[in-house]
């Protein structure tokens, strides 16, 4: 099943599982040139700021990262919004920004901002 057709309470699901093992298997990416790439959510919390892995900040951070991983395909970002309303928007905005200047995750524009795992 993929995570586009799977129920907004199963990729709820997905996501806290991710959430419970931060060293949990990783997901595996492609990158450009070919070869594959393994991404854990405490790889790409370390890639941040001091700032952002501190604890009150790494809680709504792994949760971003982890709902991305299940989303391979990438989530616009009303989509990441609807995922995580326990993340004021103004934060929301702010881990995200700070996950694409360290190179965690890519921003696109298409139709609104699509938000994918860069590594």
């Amino acid at each position: 099943m993929t995570p586009s057709s799977m129920s907004r309470s199963e990729r709820r699901a997905s996501v806290l599982k991710r959430l419970q093992d931060a060293s949990s298997p990783a997901t595996a990416t492609e990158t450009p040139k070919g070869k594959r790439k393994e991404l854990s959510v405490a790889s790409l919390i370390h890639k941040l700021p001091a700032r952002y892995r501190g604890a009150q900040h790494h809680s709504s951070v792994s949760h971003i990262i982890a709902v991305l991983l299940g989303a391979p395909e990438g989530l616009y970002f009303q989509q990441i919004m609807r995922e995580s309303p326990q993340i004021e928007r103004r934060r929301l905005i702010e881990y995200l920004n700070a996950l694409c200047r360290a190179g965690s995750i890519e921003k696109t524009s298409k139709k609104g901002i699509l938000y994918t795992i860069g590594g």
